[in-house]
């Protein structure tokens, strides 16, 4: 009574995926020529911000790449196939899990409750309809990520193609439905899948034969599937880490998903938060930071791994940090630590 009110207002996550999914992509882009480092240079990437299968990059942004990959290799159908293509270790620890199921039912139950360990704002969900039929739907819960559609069609494909690796090469589902258009592409996407396709629909789905879903294929290594749960739980309690912690944490968090991508100004911040500039600064002050101090924390952790790995060229370590090039941020780099920048 009387004290002054505590500004309570919650600080909105940023949905992202681990860079792990963009392993298929970037290696048919690879088999295209250099054409990898460009697109991920166009989306503020470079290779060495990817190769990290436990680093994660923002879900708008990757949905944006996978767009842009079908037009620069004039492949509307790129998602499906790559989904086609798709292992178990490119869905990290829940790929795994899957893998390892005794059932194509428990398989899917266990990606959906594991699927955050691999990416944000996402829904998954496996519903009985019926008494025979089993359907698995599939969506981002960010309406204004769109268009997505290489995003589904890999989703779908790589399911597919998950249960026929996992279980039986054979497998085929009742019939697919996608939420977006196909034009032209329809009979050369349902050769892909292997099932009939609805298109225009209110979710992405999978429907399947329950008993099918259900008839055990193995006996489960319950040793094995424990130590990979545990290690999947962890991986998805870090994922959704991010939707707690102080307003510090969080402000970490968007310079190091913009760095190299956006300018990181307190107005980008703000509005990734949903916060006014002002009240960004003030919370901030609060807790004894400011953007300039975070952004410069960041920066020197950055610089001291990428500088370490010996990999990367100053220019190009300048670039991920935000720098307009090596000069700027060499002074900068001896401001922090008294000595010149050198990478091995």
């Amino acid at each position: 009574m009387g004290g002054a009110k505590k500004n309570s207002t919650a600080v909105r996550a940023l949905p992202t995926i681990r860079a792990s999914v963009l392993g298929p992509l970037l290696r048919r882009l690879d088999q295209a020529g250099p054409r990898a480092d460009v697109l991920l240079a166009q989306h503020g990437l470079l290779r060495a911000q990817v190769t990290d299968p436990y680093a994660q990059i923002l879900l708008k942004r990757y949905v944006a790449i996978f767009e842009d990959a079908a037009h620069a290799l004039n492949d509307p159908l790129i998602g499906a196939r790559l989904g086609a293509s798709c292992t178990p270790a490119d869905l990290g620890p829940a790929g795994v899990l899957f893998s390892v199921s005794s059932t194509i039912r428990e398989a899917f139950e266990r990606l959906a409750a594991y699927v955050h360990s691999l990416q944000g704002a996402t829904n998954i969900e496996l519903i009985v309809e019926h008494s025979d039929t089993l359907i698995l739907n599939y969506s981002l819960s960010d309406a204004k990520i769109w268009p997505r559609v290489q995003d589904a069609e890999f989703s779908l494909s790589a399911s597919c193609h998950l249960v026929r690796r996992c279980f039986r090469t054979s497998w085929q589902p009742i019939e697919i439905h996608c939420e977006h258009d196909c034009g032209e592409r329809e009979a050369e996407l349902r050769q892909i899948l292997q099932a009939p396709i609805r298109f225009r629909q209110s979710r992405n789905r999978i429907v399947m034969e329950r008993r099918e879903a259900e008839r055990p294929f193995r006996d489960e290594d319950r040793d094995l599937v424990s130590i990979i749960e545990r290690h999947t739980k962890n991986q998805a309690a870090q994922m959704t880490s991010n939707d707690t912690g102080s307003l510090r944490q969080q402000v970490l968090r968007v310079i190091g998903l913009h760095m190299g991508y956006n300018p990181v100004t307190t107005a980008t911040v703000a509005r990734e938060l949903q916060l006014s500039t002002r009240s960004l600064q003030r919370r901030l002050a609060e807790e004894g930071s400011s953007l300039r101090q975070l952004l410069q924390e960041h920066r020197m952790q950055l610089a001291e791994r990428y500088l370490a790995k010996g990999d990367m060229r100053l220019d190009a370590v300048a670039e991920v940090l935000g720098y307009a090039d090596s000069t700027a941020f060499g002074r900068a780099y001896k401001s922090w630590t008294g000595r010149s920048p050198s990478s091995k």
